[in-house]
């Protein structure tokens, strides 16, 4: 196991990044005095890549391990660029879990350094039944249930770490049904969606959403807009409430879009989570939002 005193270095300043994954308790605070160190040393280092992963990892395996982020909570994953900081976390890590199908793209080239160097990698899409292309995988509890007992057979590889599928899994059924039963006060075929790109097809078929147009239509928010993708949302828009974006996403061309068409625009928390630092509370956030913007 690679702890040393620089992992604890890494873990003060990933603690603060900023965000609310800055919260989770997982970090190590920098005014934790010396004489606790020992004992996060003696554990197993888990470097997530954002904070919904990150949220995720630590349902599994509960206080049995470091569970860090780099991408910090709100910023966008497509475009996000690691510091060196992030750079050595990823390096002095047990394990890094990944999201994959090109979702962290900013950060792929320092994972493949780090598994080269002999990291073990784990990747979320590969243990799930994918809808297209789209990464967003991790917007529906019961695809992330399916990663359950593949995650915990690579975390419980690591000494000293154990796991919960159990549990994650019913915690994962409950955060299901919550957030089904707010999406269907609605009423039947009234969770019509436009997107500023195409990040809730997982959401959208779990929850019996439409997704009826998005104004990039490209699962990267670093995409483009051209007029014939314009001109397609503008006559989807019309029967729909509000616009719904990624938080943190460029957001000039959508504000643009919803302003013409006299409807709000939403922002969505797709890459950050909630105050209470918990992936349940990140979907049931996500199924509120909408149902209160659709209501």
């Amino acid at each position: 196991m690679r702890r040393s005193a620089a992992i604890l270095a890494v873990a003060v300043g990933l603690s603060a990044c900023g965000g609310s994954s800055a919260s989770v308790d997982t970090t190590v605070p920098a005014a934790v005095p010396d004489t606790t160190l020992p004992a996060a040393v003696d554990r197993a280092v888990i470097v997530a890549t954002n904070s919904v992963l990150q949220a995720f990892v630590q349902m599994v395996v509960g206080d049995s391990a470091e569970v860090l982020t780099v991408i910090p909570d709100g910023k966008d994953p497509h475009d996000f660029e690691p510091s060196a900081q992030d750079i050595a976390a990823l390096n002095s890590a047990d394990l890094i879990v990944q999201n994959g199908l090109d979702f962290e793209h900013g950060v792929e080239d320092s994972i493949e350094t780090a598994a080269k160097a002999g990291v073990t990698v784990w990747t979320l899409t590969d243990h799930v039944t994918l809808i297209g292309e789209d990464p967003h995988v991790f917007t529906d509890p019961l695809t992330m249930a399916g990663a359950v007992d593949a995650l915990a057979t690579a975390v419980t590889a690591l000494e000293g770490v154990s796991a919960d599928a159990v549990s994650a899994r019913s915690r994962l059924d409950a955060a299901a049904s919550a957030a089904g039963t707010s999406i269907s006060s609605l009423g039947a075929g009234k969770c019509r969606l436009v997107t500023d790109h195409d990040a809730l097809a997982y959401f959208a078929k779990r929850f019996g959403c439409t997704v009826v147009g998005a104004v990039i239509p490209s699962f990267s928010s670093a995409a483009e807009a051209s007029a014939r993708d314009l001109e397609a949302v503008r006559k989807a828009a019309g029967s729909v409430k509000a616009i719904f974006m990624e938080e943190g996403a460029p957001d000039a061309v959508v504000r643009q879009v919803a302003d013409e068409l006299g409807i709000k625009l939403v922002e969505l928390r797709i890459h950050a989570l909630p105050a209470d630092g918990s992936y349940t509370g990140y979907v049931q956030a996500l199924a509120d939002s909408i149902t209160a913007a659709l209501s």
